[in-house]
């Protein structure tokens, strides 16, 4: 199949900006990342965060910190469900003839889409961060400060902030049908015409503006937060093996561990992400030209966005291999498992009682010698 652009950027006399997409506005690596690694990765996703989310609801497991995740595992697949669509057309559809007008509609609200549930997952993380954060630095205040109400007010304040910063994009665009010719060949596209302003620089100000305050803030607060976090974490493992204590609490560290992979995690993904973003918006607007440009902002979302669908499964695997809780209330559910390979689990499991029994034995032996030098 034969293709010659996949975004065609056309500036008016008035120098408004006009996207049409053509009948092979799905081509090249746009096929291989929507019509298999997106589909693919997504029904992994939505498979992996029902099982995750499903462990967090249970009694013992519900926590604040167990709300937050789930709300962050609900939003990446509901963003990544808009996925499926684009690829059961890919399967379905003839991409040699021209896509149906309708279909141009549809791929600029997806992607609208996807940009407002991912932003409430990104704000949602920060929350999880900032939670996180209270309760290794200030422990003491974390019983006032993270609670479930708080959770739930924190949280619903993020998608709220998601939603109103992205809310100009359903307004700003209208869906023209167009006829294009190619190769004297006659194409039925359409226009998605930007009639906010016909200022060139006006554009640049106030998409960097939006990237700055949907994207730059939540990361910046999310790079303190983790730095904090990894510091706090070093200097209170320091002043343990300085004082030669073991009494601590493993949960708390392991959860502290978990959370700051998951965090880690997600800055190696979105920073890169917002890095060719603003490169490409600045670009767009200044040289015109569309040979200078390597690749679309359709490709450059594609490729990112799998990237996202691809890190978020990473969750559930990060919360099985460190979350011991996790893994128990796993087992507990689908007991099944332990035919499958989970014997390994199981013997450490043996190895965790029988150390918590024998430091049950240790300190009935030190009370008992307390005893006898009192009594003595």
């Amino acid at each position: 199949m034969e293709g010659n652009y996949t975004n065609v950027i056309y500036q008016n006399e008035d120098e408004e900006d006009r996207v049409m997409f053509g009948s092979d506005f799905i081509v090249g690596i746009q096929v291989i990342l929507e019509g298999h690694v997106q589909f693919y990765s997504t029904i992994i996703l939505i498979a992996m965060d029902s099982l995750f989310v499903f462990v967090l609801l249970q009694k013992h497991m519900w926590s604040a910190t167990s709300f937050l995740l789930s709300a962050i595992a609900v939003f990446d697949s509901i963003a990544a469900i808009t996925c499926i669509p684009t690829a059961l057309y890919i399967f379905l559809k003839d991409l040699n003839k021209p896509v149906p007008y309708g279909w141009c509609g549809f791929l600029y609200y997806k992607h609208v889409l996807q940009v407002t549930f991912h932003s409430a997952s990104i704000w949602l993380t920060v929350v999880l961060g900032v939670f996180r954060y209270i309760s290794v630095c200030y422990p003491f205040k974390a019983t006032y400060w993270c609670t479930m109400r708080r959770a739930v007010i924190a949280s619903s304040t993020s998608v709220f902030m998601a939603i109103t910063i992205n809310t100009p994009h359903w307004f700003v665009a209208v869906i023209q049908p167009m006829e294009y010719t190619n190769r004297n060949t006659s194409i039925n596209g359409c226009l998605i015409i930007n009639q906010w302003t016909s200022d060139v620089q006006t554009l640049i100000v106030l998409n960097i503006f939006l990237m700055c305050v949907d994207q730059l803030l939540p990361y910046l607060l999310l790079m303190g937060i983790t730095c904090q976090l990894v510091f706090t974490m070093k200097s209170q493992s320091q002043r343990r093996a300085e004082l030669g204590s073991r009494n601590t609490s493993t949960g708390t560290n392991t959860s502290s561990a978990m959370l700051l992979v998951i965090l880690v995690a997600f800055l190696l993904v979105e920073i890169p992400f917002f890095i060719f973003t603003l490169w490409f918006i600045i670009n767009k607007y200044i040289n015109k030209n569309r040979e200078f440009s390597p690749i679309s902002y359709g490709d450059l979302w594609v490729i990112t966005y799998t990237a996202v669908i691809i890190s978020s499964t990473s969750n559930f695997c990060i919360h099985c291999c460190i979350g011991t809780k996790f893994r128990r209330t796993l087992k507990r559910l689908f007991p099944v498992s332990h035919k499958f390979g989970f014997c390994k689990n199981q013997v450490e499991l043996v190895g965790v009682k029988n150390s918590e029994n024998t430091h049950h034995i240790r300190e009935a032996q030190d009370f008992e010698l307390t005893k006898f030098s009192t009594a003595f």
